[in-house]
């Protein structure tokens, strides 16, 4: 299934890999590569991962503390990013999305 990011999610993850470049480049690149996978699995089988509200999944990144937030857009055939959230942020700030 097609993956779309909405604006907003991406900004998510320019901000947190200004932030892990700024700890080592190595970070840097094990971060985008665990977050590339796990869009990867989701694109694969998006109704793998649970259902976190209503019609909204969740997914786990891989060794960093992030949840990857999206809904399956069956008329469209494509998953949504909503949000690439840190697991410390508060729960559901991006929820009008």
């Amino acid at each position: 299934m097609r993956v779309r990011f909405l604006s907003p999610a991406e900004d998510e993850i320019a901000e947190s890999a200004d932030y892990y470049f700024g700890e080592s480049p190595q970070s840097l690149i094990w971060f985008l590569e665990e977050i590339d996978k796990a869009v990867d699995l989701i694109g694969q089988a998006p109704y793998r991962y649970p259902i976190y509200s209503h019609n909204v999944r969740v997914k786990q990144v891989d060794r960093f503390p992030f949840s990857i937030f999206y809904r399956i857009d069956e008329d469209e055939d494509e998953v949504v990013i909503q949000s690439v959230a840190h697991n410390s942020r508060e729960p559901d700030y991006w929820g009008r999305r």
